[in-house]
């Protein structure tokens, strides 16, 4: 029996209520954070009609291109001082910046190295270049600088070390063996393609803090629900997962 004419007008306005609602995010991300952010993501749109649409880059870049008005509604920064400066100039929206997860410092390579417990004395004991972020524009770059400072080794290892711009450069350097080691996110541990041979987690008290912060651009009920997901039991399970700290 066909449904009467009411019916099927009443339904077709249920679906246009319902596409009408739904709506889609853009987010900035730091490299680091690309695959616990893929995850929350999934999770995420698997309980809502909104879609969340990722831009990956160093947390550098995608502050310059804010200053320059790009269309992001939320930015997820591996650099809180980024953050912090973008409030500054009043491109937030107030009461919105949180530090979602505090990140951790790895060195790492793709040879097997036999001396396991030598940790950072495995760098004067073997010869290759060493691929750190830059210190002056990404914050594992500062953390890896501090890292070789507090162990006496950054000016014996000057020659040697290869700069990537950010911390997803530095990686590159050592998945395709232009560099034997790297000091890097230990988030990328979790990557599946990659096999280290080698890794030794960096004790927390060898450098400053890595706090990354996120904040909302352009408020909305999207943004805000978002936020707090990634903030709430799910995202936060996520996070932890991929060796991250919980601030």
């Amino acid at each position: 029996m066909p449904f009467p004419a009411y019916h099927v007008l009443f339904y077709m306005l249920l679906l246009c209520v319902g596409q009408a609602d739904a709506a889609e995010l853009r987010v900035a991300v730091a490299s680091n954070f690309f695959l616990p952010m893929q995850q929350i993501v999934s999770a995420y749109e698997q309980q809502s009609e909104n879609t969340i649409k990722l831009s990956i880059g160093s947390s550098g870049k995608h502050y310059a291109q804010l200053q320059n008005g790009a269309p992001f509604d939320m930015f997820f920064s591996a650099d809180s001082n980024k953050v912090y400066l973008l409030e500054q100039q009043e491109l937030i929206i107030p009461g919105t910046r949180f530090t979602y997860a505090i990140g951790r410092l790895a060195l790492v390579s793709m040879e097997p190295e036999n001396d396991a417990g030598a940790e950072l004395g495995v760098l004067t004991q073997r010869a290759g270049r060493i691929a750190i972020a830059n210190p002056m524009l990404a914050p594992y770059g500062r953390a890896a600088q501090q890292t070789l400072q507090q162990a006496g080794l950054w000016e014996q290892l000057q020659p040697r070390l290869v700069v990537g711009e950010n911390a997803s450069q530095a990686l590159q350097f050592v998945a395709s063996r232009n560099a034997r080691f790297g000091l890097v996110a230990a988030s990328y541990l979790s990557m599946p393609e990659l096999s280290f041979a080698y890794v030794w987690l960096i004790p927390d008290s060898m450098h400053e803090p890595i706090i990354q912060q996120a904040v909302i651009l352009r408020d909305s009920p999207v943004a805000r629900d978002f936020a707090r997901f990634v903030s709430g039991e799910s995202g936060r399970a996520v996070i932890t997962s991929y060796g991250y700290h919980l601030p």
